[in-house]
């Protein structure tokens, strides 16, 4: 003998399917909505606090250069321009060394020598030219510091006193004034650059990088790599 469902029971099973079905949907929202969507914003929050700390990390770095050299580079994290670079001098120097230097000259006629010689004492500057492209760039992730800056370059070389000089007359062939002032300049020519195939220009260079050191490390941890570039070409 059949037996109809009862009312009751039509209404039991049905809200029991309802429940299922509910079930499934709330399933699914959860696997292919709400997961993957938290996943994707706490990504994006990961990155953007991981951007935030590398620009303040930027920013400690621009003022604690500043504040050192009294310069500020153009401070870049990802390629975005953090802190532009200051304009207040266009030049910066780092190392600076004496150094003596003796030029000689002599001239001839008809058996008959005249001569100048100059030695003195002449202090010579190294440093960089700030007009050239100068910049540092933290890494979104914060782990490398990349100095971009253009080769060390003598600044100066300043005559401080003349120790000796030679102004000797040929019996018939004297000295004159423009051959006096042509020698004092290539006097001073000589020098110069006497003070670039110095060991000069790599102290400053290392002077440089020791002082970045020295910044970076007051706000970043060992693990941050600091990387030297040269300036790309004009």
């Amino acid at each position: 003998m059949t037996h109809s469902p009862t009312p009751g029971q039509t209404i039991a099973k049905a809200v029991a399917r309802v429940m299922v079905i509910a079930a499934i949907a709330a399933a699914g929202y959860v696997a292919f909505v709400k997961a993957p969507s938290d996943l994707v914003r706490n990504g994006a929050s990961g990155a953007n606090d991981a951007a935030n700390k590398a620009w303040d990390f930027a920013r400690r770095i621009a003022k604690d250069i500043d504040d050192t050299l009294h310069f500020r580079p153009r401070i870049t994290s990802g390629g975005v321009t953090v802190v532009q670079a200051s304009e207040s001098i266009s030049e910066l120097s780092l190392k600076q060394s004496p150094f003596d230097h003796t030029y000689s000259w002599s001239s001839t006629w008809m058996g008959s020598t005249n001569q100048i010689k100059l030695t003195g004492k002449f202090i010579a500057k190294a440093g960089y030219d700030l007009t050239k492209p100068f910049s540092i760039d933290v890494s979104e992730d914060g782990q490398t510091i990349r100095a971009t800056m253009p080769p060390a370059k003598i600044n100066s070389v300043e005559l401080i006193s003349i120790t000796h000089v030679v102004d000797e007359h040929g019996l018939w062939n004297r000295i004159n004034e423009k051959q006096r002032q042509d020698a004092r300049d290539a006097w001073v020519a000589a020098a110069r650059k006497q003070a670039e195939s110095s060991t000069l220009l790599s102290e400053a260079d290392a002077a440089l990088m020791a002082e970045l050191e020295k910044i970076v490390r007051k706000s970043a941890p060992s693990s941050v790599t600091i990387v030297r570039s040269p300036s790309p070409l004009p």
